[in-house]
Formats: structure tokens, C-alpha cells, sequence
């Protein structure tokens, strides 16, 4: 792989998706290209084989289409999909919610409000991985705790299909990042109070309603507006 090489360790199938993955994070690998399996697999120095169980992998999880004997083209991310996901996510998440309330217990309650603090000194600092890596983790908090590995395993393909692979994954919307920490410390405070139904509503119905978040969205993926303030 020239100087994009690295000590392999892992299966040669998961280096590759880690080298596909991190390209399209650099944007050297763009929504609506073509991904032509001989020449990529030359420029690799490797077999096809292990570039296409990897690009399988990226299809089983939305990110590219193949289709026989016209190619592999990476999917583009429409308004359409984005509300289908905001609408999966706020379902399954506020499902959690209503699985989990005998397990609400006042540490899980200090575990989330600590991340959510977390997230705010990320957010102070500009530094967006952390404040995205964060997020990830509030949201995972319950549904980990329902034990549930299909449910975790469906959430996570969908956050990854709206959040990987983003030009602005890196950049921070001053106004939408402080909207959803106080959403967030708002869901804490009403699982606290044991009105798990109040919060299990304010996930699919706030924090996950596309239309509330329409503007913010338009932002982030189709930059209509400029409002950010950025990580740097």
C-alpha cells in the first residue's frame, strides 16, 4: 500500500476497510465515485479478493452499492436517508428507554451526567472528535445496559451511516451542540424523576425529530447556512 502502509496485525480484509474508511474520511474517496476493483486492488499491491470483502462489508452497512459488472459506487447520503435514520434511531433508542427502567439507577444517572459534562469541556476546547466520541458514548449508555447486542448492533450501523465519512465530522455547530446538551441533561433529570415515558418521548420526539433539526441539519451535510463555528 506505498506509504499508506502500515505493520499489518489485523486480517487483510479489515486493513483494507480501515484504508477505505480512512480515505473516505479524507475525502480522497467521495459520495458518487466509482470504485474501480482492478485498478484499487493494483494500486494496493493486492489480491481482489481481500478489497472485495471489504467493499461487501461497506455494502452490508450502506456505504456503497455494487453492481455487477458495472462497478462499485460510493452512496451519497440524501435528506431522505438522514430523516429514515433520524426516525430508526428515535424509535429504537426511546424503545431502550422503556426496557431499561428498573436498571435507571442513581450511578447510571451520575454516568451520564458526567459524560454530558464531558462533552461540554470538549466543546469549550473546540476539540469535536472528543465531544463526537462522547456523544456516541451517552447514547450507548442505556442500550449497553439493556443488554440487547442486536439492538446495540443496529443503532451503531445507523449512527455510522449518518456520522462516518462526513466532511464536517470534524467541525462543531455552536448552536445545535448546545441545543442537544441541554437536551441531554433534560432527559437525564426526567429519568430521575422516574418519567421514563416523558424521556423515552423527548429522545424520538426532540433530540431525534428530523424536523426539529432540520436547520442544523442542513448545515452539517448540505452546507445551506454558515453558522458553525469550527473545531479549529
Amino acid at each position: 500500500m506505498n506509504d499508506d502502509d502500515v505493520l499489518f496485525t489485523k486480517p487483510l480484509r479489515e486493513q483494507v476497510y480501515d484504508y477505505l474508511k480512512r480515505k473516505m474520511n479524507e475525502r480522497e474517496i467521495v459520495p458518487g465515485a466509482s470504485i474501480n476493483l482492478r485498478k484499487m486492488s493494483s494500486q494496493l499491491g493486492i489480491s481482489k479478493t481481500p478489497l472485495r470483502d471489504a467493499l461487501l462489508q461497506l455494502e452490508g452497512e450502506g456505504f456503497v452499492t455494487i453492481l455487477p459488472r458495472r462497478g462499485i459506487v460510493v452512496n451519497e447520503l440524501s435528506q431522505r436517508d438522514i430523516k429514515d435514520f433520524y426516525e430508526i434511531i428515535g424509535a429504537l433508542e426511546s424503545s431502550t428507554v422503556r426496557i431499561v427502567t428498573s436498571l435507571v439507577t442513581p450511578a447510571v444517572l451520575a454516568e451520564l451526567t458526567s459524560i454530558n459534562d464531558a462533552m461540554d469541556t470538549a466543546w469549550r476546547r473546540g476539540n469535536a472528535e472528543e465531544y463526537n466520541d462522547l456523544n456516541t458514548e451517552f447514547h450507548c449508555t442505556l442500550p449497553r445496559l439493556s443488554g440487547n447486542r442486536h439492538l446495540l448492533r443496529l443503532l451503531s450501523n445507523y449512527r455510522r451511516r449518518l456520522y462516518d465519512f462526513m466532511p464536517r465530522r470534524n467541525e462543531l455547530i455552536h448552536e445545535w451542540e448546545v441545543r442537544s446538551m441541554a437536551e441531554h441533561r433534560d432527559f437525564v433529570g426526567l429519568l430521575g424523576e422516574g418519567k421514563f415515558e416523558e424521556a423515552a418521548s423527548l429522545l424520538q420526539n426532540v433530540h431525534w425529530s428530523f424536523t426539529l433539526q432540520d436547520r442544523f441539519i442542513r448545515v452539517y451535510y448540505f452546507e445551506e447556512e454558515e453558522t458553525k463555528s469550527s473545531s479549529a
